[in-house]
């Protein structure tokens, strides 16, 4: 029996090869002569670069000095792909909310610039591809901070040069791009389809996960619609409300850009159909599974891969709840969690995940074994 190990990670708590080795670990104690292939898949977020680099073996890491979502130093890398060149960039990798305790969370202040570094960095050194990874983001600030570090001018109405600061869009007047790339292609990874503005927009939909109240949300609106109004934009495009507003301003600087499922990219460069042709079994999974996952998320998205491929596909989450359970079942053969209810912080310990994963993955395969 040949069975491809594809899940995301457990955010948090288990990295998607973690979560690959502890599942194949517990598979050979069931089925001990059960060809596995661990292929830890991610969605454009935090952990792409990882995935990716051990799918593509021979991409380069180009580490960069920078700065985190407050200004402090840090470094942080992208991948390169050869022998295209092809630069993917994660934008948590600089941006990312998993940079700041709990306590440090302001999308008031937190901004995209380090993430700017990046993109510069290799445009600067001849990538004429790039892929950008819009998941994780810490920020609320309409990509300003990317504007900013790639050469973005803000004038004021009596032409003097303002800062690239959400604080400021407001007296800002004029936008001065000379953009020097302007030949590059742009993708860009993510699953989010809400426009920058609204009800469904960045900062009210996003806004509360980066740790913005309600009066901060309302600040934010106000500033993108500031931003929008900059950009003679009426912020409604879907899909330009991702990490806080950067698939908005990606969209602005490169004319050559478009936005592919974050899911799918990862799928296609890690080489998931080509695993799948002979396969008997997939497993996919993510840290909870709830309505969000019939958006596009990884596991809908290898789960369409085996359909297509005639694979049976198992879901095996963290926690999977009632309500997605019925929901999710016409998409998968076999659906199980690790919790009966939502997770609490002390069930999220490291060791405890570990364990409980093993447990439910045994317990699964023994599942699929009786039933066939």
């Amino acid at each position: 029996m040949r069975i491809v190990l594809a899940p995301d990670s457990f955010k948090g708590t288990l990295s998607a090869a973690e979560v690959c080795a502890i599942e194949a670990e517990a598979i050979r104690e069931v089925l001990p002569e059960a060809q596995l292939v661990s292929l830890p898949l991610a969605d454009g977020g935090e952990g792409t670069l990882d995935v990716i680099a051990l799918a593509r073996p021979e991409a380069k890491r180009v580490v960069v000095p920078c700065h985190d979502p407050l200004g402090r130093d840090i470094t942080a890398c992208y991948l390169l792909l050869l022998p295209d060149g092809t630069a993917i960039v994660e934008l948590a990798q600089a941006s990312g909310l998993q940079l700041l305790v709990p306590e440090e969370r302001n999308p008031l202040k937190a901004n995209t610039f380090g993430t700017g570094e990046l993109i510069l960095h290799a445009l600067k050194n001849g990538c004429r591809k790039l892929i950008v990874g819009l998941g994780g983001s810490a920020t609320v600030d309409g990509g300003g901070g990317i504007a900013g570090a790639v050469g973005v001018h803000f004038l004021a109405q009596d032409g003097r040069e303002e800062p690239p600061c959400p604080s400021e869009f407001s007296r800002a007047h004029a936008v001065i791009w000379e953009n020097p790339w302007k030949e590059t292609q742009v993708t860009i990874a993510s699953d989010v389809t809400n426009p920058l503005l609204g009800p469904n927009g960045a900062a009210a939909v996003f806004g509360p996960q980066k740790g913005a109240t309600s009066e901060m949300v309302e600040v934010l609106e106000q500033r993108l619609y500031q931003w929008a109004n900059l950009w003679q934009d009426d912020g409604n495009q879907p899909g330009d409300g991702a990490a806080g507003g950067v698939g908005f301003l990606l969209r602005k600087l490169f004319p050559h850009c478009q936005t592919i499922s974050g899911g799918e990219l990862v799928c296609e460069l890690a080489g998931l159909d080509q695993q799948l042709a002979d396969a008997d079994l997939v497993i996919t999974g993510e840290g909870a599974s709830d309505a969000q996952t019939l958006n596009g998320k990884l596991p809908l998205v290898v789960s369409q891969h085996a359909q297509n491929a005639n694979v049976p596909c198992a879901l095996l989450s963290g926690y999977l709840s009632p309500t997605a359970k019925i929901a999710l079942k016409p998409h998968f053969h076999y659906l199980d969690g690790t919790l009966a209810m939502p997770p609490a912080s002390p069930d999220l310990t490291h060791e405890a995940c570990e364990k409980r994963l093993f447990q439910t993955a045994q317990h699964l395969v023994q599942t699929i074994l009786d039933k066939s």
